[in-house]
């Protein structure tokens, strides 16, 4: 952090959570819980064990300090909170440039709420074009089949179509008497 950097009202804030933090932390590491955490060595070793723990604490209270500040300043806090604070400032001395208390004109209202369903009816739309496009999809794959099966059918009819005018011709060219004997010959 840039030390000739001022704190604003909101830095401070943030310095403040930091505080409570750090001590709801602090607090939560008891030396209860430590001496549990040691087992047979707390009896043995206690001097020893509550020296570490008072180090321990020192430890966490400045690294916690030091890992905010790092965070503090990688992400320009300070900076940014001091910028929000003349914002906020500038718009209260001139609240003609402040957009945030400007009151929407009832037109601006009724074009947003039209907007809305608007956006609304469009997505129902999507979501119906969607179905509609699948079950098309679906009826062009059924008349697909339906064509090949009727191209099948109509080539069958064709063939049988062919072979009775071959049989009919053939008929025709035998003379009706070379007919009667070779039926009489089968009967």
């Amino acid at each position: 952090m840039d030390e000739t950097q001022e704190l604003g009202k909101r830095a401070q804030k943030l310095d403040v959570l930091n505080a409570r933090f750090t001590k709801s932390v602090l607090d939560s590491f008891s030396w209860e819980e430590y001496e549990k955490c040691c087992g047979p060595f707390a009896d043995r070793y206690k001097h020893q064990l509550e020296a570490s723990y008072i180090q321990i604490l020192g430890f966490l209270k400045e690294n916690l300090w030091k890992e905010f500040d790092k965070i503090k300043e990688e992400a320009n806090l300070v900076e940014r909170l001091n910028k929000l604070e003349d914002i906020i400032r500038q718009a209260k001395e001139d609240p003609s440039n402040a957009p945030l208390n400007t009151v929407p004109q009832p037109d601006q209202t009724f074009r947003s709420l039209r907007v809305k369903l608007k956006f609304e009816a469009l997505a129902k739309l999507r979501e119906e074009e969607t179905k509609l496009r699948a079950e098309n999809e679906e009826l062009m794959k059924e008349i697909a089949n339906k064509s090949e099966n009727f191209e099948k059918k109509k080539a069958n009819v064709d063939i049988a179509l062919r072979e009775y005018q071959e049989a009919a011709n053939v008929t025709e060219s035998i003379p009706m008497e070379a007919l009667e004997q070779v039926i009489d010959q089968i009967l």
